[in-house]
């Protein structure tokens, strides 16, 4: 639940961002690395935020994408729609997951 919070409030600030630099952010999903990276558009070397999955009390089991990388407009519309599904394993080898989905006006969305 921590998680899905702070990657919720992530994509929340990279909408903020894309306004307030009055340039388009590039959201990277890295399923291997386990990291979510906001970019300016034009340079992904310049990164505003990157966020590591896999260590810490943040660790995750895995993180699946319905896409590698959506664009957010500075005028507060994305590219296309997101869907993350975000979980651990548990002892007893049980998993848990959770669903965030993003819709093209910026609602983020926790299942």
């Amino acid at each position: 639940n921590k998680v899905a919070a702070v990657v919720s409030t992530d994509i929340e600030q990279g909408f903020a961002i894309a306004a307030r630099q009055r340039a388009p952010v590039r959201v990277l999903i890295d399923s291997a690395t386990m990291t979510i990276s906001f970019t300016e558009r034009a340079d992904t070397t310049l990164k505003y935020r990157t966020r590591s999955f896999k260590k810490g009390d943040m660790a995750l089991g895995w993180i699946s994408a319905s896409r590698t990388n959506l664009d957010i407009l500075p005028s507060g519309l994305a590219a296309d729609t997101l869907s993350l599904k975000l979980g651990i394993y548990s002892k007893g080898n049980t998993t848990y997951s959770r669903t965030l989905r993003m819709t093209r006006a910026g609602q983020v969305r926790l299942k």
